[in-house]
């Protein structure tokens, strides 16, 4: 998953946020050049980003407030006989991608979810919520702008040699600013513009109020039976002796997976699924309701509309079709599945009367199926995938894979000492692309789930042609070590890991020369494959191998172990495809939906209308902490639409093989290296040879 307030800003403000280089030239202090960037590209200056304390947020955003004010303003009122490509569109590229003003947002976006300071974290989130009010008054609202790059257009771009990037970049800038509504009456443009404006702050809270809920669920030491004793030893006992149970995932997997004491998986369940509840309750019903006014004024029927009209899908019609086929074709599936897993007997687990399992123990009754017919417990296979060795044999993979080479750096000069720092460079001629910070295991006030997201975007310099370094965190939240204990990582975190630095990699090698459209910036519906399609390597024996370490013997996955593994690679996919299908028609729904909706009562007929053999979990609000929601507004069907592309592009790579720097070197410069500069459905054919197809998806899936 891809998190930054920059993209998410971006989605409430109809994505127009700053301004250009070009003009940065005549502002002191405002921001460096992309060759000023590319020199102060050291820890020590990464670090001196997020070393400030309350009172350095506040001066920093009000200073870059009045600067970036000023030199919007300046830009505007320019005075020229004829524009060129780099007065408008090159000052609009840079400076939304690159001014200080860009940077400092994506570095209070990661302060709010990693900083162990609260006080810092609500600083944080008042300077997001002032900078965005900054750029929808100067950016996105601004129609002198839009008619200065009306201007060039029409009068002035003909004449001018531009590339395919910039060509494409200013097609795409043009219809971004019809569909941020500049081209409509004033009446209509001053609605829009407050909408603006109301959407950033409630995008801003929905968010914030999923990072900061604080719930504990209180539990003895006898109804944590099957809990393993390192996962105890991490947990803090109040003054009665109980255990607190944080709502954080690497918790959550362990109640559900393994706690034997079927009424307190279901207290955790319910209390993990009503995190942000009642708060975000009326933010969320607040973000659809204004999100479907503006897309209304801007002349769609719904935001969904709105949302889709732009991506890969093209219409909600189309998703509908694409997930509606989906749910048909993996019922079957899941009806076997659930066959399966009826012959588990536990006695905290009972069937409804209509035979349906109850949520909050699907996770247990699968971990208790895989132990019993597959004999793979995953507490013994987290043995072979202690935390620094799966780091290091996942460098080593993509650097065969994909030509690069890593450079771990020590240093305790970050927000938290066990931030770990990785430099990534080129084989041929050891050009640094960029730098990875990782910050692993979960904390207090910590953003609770996995996720990337960029500081500073690789790209690629004009004129020099010269690689600028990216910077770009890594946020998960795995078991954490103890004093006596190394981390051990799940099979299931593995992938994660393996997922999110797809991500990563993908913002790092993605760098052209339309800054803004770099790396991840790319089709929503598109961004999830290079991680989706990564994941596939854990899949593969040899890959299995390479990966694993025994933490005490270090040696690898027994081959009879990991046939086990590949054996279940179709355990539960048809639930895994009918719950996604489920998530993604939920978000069309409350985006497409001609009056507004009732968020539990349509989420509940929506669930049962599609979920066949797991009863609804009532009395929780699982929407309120559905981040996606803000974030990917109507477009989580997204991470289905990928994994199709991803599975059909894997087929091909792995045929050549997985480690095979010429088809690696292949992927990487047709598919990640345009970042978004290409239409992905052309990207596809060039690798491929031709259109894509489904059909691995489904084999992938066994459907």
């Amino acid at each position: 998953m891809i998190i930054n307030k920059i993209v998410f800003i971006l989605l409430s403000i109809l994505c127009l946020l700053f301004l250009g280089l070009w003009y940065l030239r005549r502002v002191n202090n405002i921001m460096a050049s992309s060759k000023q960037t590319a020199s102060t590209s050291s820890l020590a200056f990464y670090a001196s980003l997020f070393k400030v304390n309350v009172e350095d947020i506040q001066k920093n955003t009000a200073l870059i407030s009045k600067e970036y004010a000023q030199a919007i303003d300046d830009l505007c009122a320019i005075q020229k006989n004829r524009l060129t490509y780099a007065d408008v569109f090159g000052a609009l590229d840079f400076i939304q991608s690159l001014s200080r003003a860009a940077t400092w947002c994506n570095v209070c976006a990661a302060l709010e979810m990693v900083s162990p300071n609260q006080q810092i974290r609500d600083a944080a989130h008042t300077a997001l919520e002032q900078l965005g009010m900054l750029f929808v008054d100067k950016l996105s609202n601004n129609k002198q702008l839009y008619l200065l790059c009306k201007r060039y257009v029409d009068q002035y771009m003909v004449n001018d040699t531009l590339s395919k990037e910039q060509r494409f970049f200013v097609d795409h800038m043009m219809m971004q600013f019809e569909r941020a509504g500049l081209a409509t009456d004033e009446h209509t443009f001053n609605r829009i513009a407050q909408l603006k404006k109301e959407l950033v702050a409630l995008g801003l809270q929905f968010d914030a109020a999923i990072a900061q809920d604080s719930t504990i669920v209180t539990a003895s030491f006898d109804q944590l039976k099957g809990v393993r004793k390192e996962i105890l030893d991490q947990l803090v006992q109040n003054k009665d002796n109980l255990y607190e149970l944080r709502l954080d995932y690497p918790t959550y997997a362990e109640i559900m997976g393994k706690c034997t004491n079927g009424r307190l998986r279901e207290t955790y369940y319910k209390a993990f699924n009503n995190r942000a509840y009642p708060v975000n309750e009326k933010t969320l019903q607040e973000i659809i309701q204004k999100r479907n006014e503006l897309a209304r004024l801007v002349g769609y029927p719904s935001f969904a509309s709105f949302d889709l009209a732009d991506q890969m899908v093209g219409s909600v019609e189309q998703a509908t079709l694409f997930l509606d086929d989906l749910i048909v074709r993996c019922k079957p599936k899941v009806t076997q599945e659930f066959a399966e897993l009826k012959k588990i007997q536990h006695l905290s687990v009972q069937w409804t009367v209509d035979g349906k399992l109850q949520p909050w123990d699907l996770d247990f009754v699968q971990t208790l199926y895989k132990n019993t017919y597959y004999d793979l417990d995953p507490a013994m296979i987290a043995q072979y995938f202690p935390v620094e060795n799966t780091i290091q044999a996942l460098l080593s993979i993509y650097s065969d894979f994909f030509g690069i080479t890593f450079k771990q750096i020590e240093s305790n000069s970050f927000w938290h000492d066990s931030v770990k720092i990785v430099q990534v460079y080129t084989q041929e001629n050891q050009t640094l692309l960029g730098t990875l910070l990782l910050d692993l295991y979960p904390r207090q006030g910590k953003y609770t789930h996995a996720c990337q997201m960029s500081i500073i975007p690789s790209f690629i310099e004009q004129g020099t042609k010269k690689h600028c370094p990216g910077l770009a965190i890594v946020l998960a939240n795995f078991p954490a070590p103890s004093a006596d204990a190394q981390a051990l990582l799940k099979l299931a975190d593995v992938r994660t890991f393996f997922h999110e630095f797809g991500h990563a990699l993908h913002a790092l090698l993605g760098a052209t020369s339309v800054v803004s459209l770099s790396g991840t910036n790319t089709k929503t519906d598109f961004v999830e494959l290079p991680s989706q399609l990564l994941e596939e390597w854990l899949w593969d024996k040899d890959m299995l191998k390479r990966v694993s370490c025994h933490y005490q013997t270090a040696q690898p996955l027994p081959d009879d172990v990991i046939e086990r593994i590949i054996g279940l690679k179709h355990f539960s996919t048809g639930y895994f495809v009918q719950r996604q299908a489920y998530l993604a028609k939920l978000a069309l729904h409350y985006y497409n939906a001609a009056e507004p909706v009732d968020l539990q009562q349509s989420m509940q007929q929506l669930y049962n209308s599609i979920i066949t053999h797991v009863a609804y979990p009532e009395g929780t609000h699982f929407y309120a902490s559905f981040g996606h929601l803000y974030g990917y507004g109507a477009k989580y069907y997204g991470y289905l639409w990928s994994n199709v592309f991803a599975q059909d592009l894997f087929t091909v790579i792995k045929k050549h093989g997985l480690t095979s720097q010429t088809i690696g070197k292949k992927y990487s410069a047709l598919i990640l290296q345009p970042g978004g500069t290409q239409d992905p459905t052309d990207m596809l054919i060039a690798f491929l040879g031709r259109k894509p197809d489904a059909q691995a998806f489904f084999d992938a899936m066994g459907l």
